[in-house]
């Protein structure tokens, strides 16, 4: 019985996730079909989305410090230019 998922059946989950087509019950049932057992693989799939949402959240937060800096350098590159 297997314990961990592969790369290949994490990033499956990933993206049917990303794409909004993610079902629990079909996941589930794909992965107790490759050896899994129920529980963990309901408790594997929880981690990887628990995971992959933390990172979207995480590359979100990054994007925009990084569009409000952008902002505030052009502002800034403006006022200097009325100024001078």
């Amino acid at each position: 019985m297997q314990n961990t998922l592969s790369e290949e059946q994490a990033e499956r989950i990933r993206i049917k996730y990303s794409l909004g087509i993610f079902q629990l019950d079909e996941e589930v049932k794909t992965l107790i079909d490759e050896g899994f057992d129920e529980l963990i693989a309901k408790q594997l799939i929880t981690n990887c989305i628990s995971e992959h949402r933390k990172l979207l959240f995480e590359n979100r937060i990054e994007s925009e410090k990084k569009n409000e800096l952008h902002n505030i350098m052009i502002s800034a590159i403006i006022f200097l230019s009325i100024i001078g």
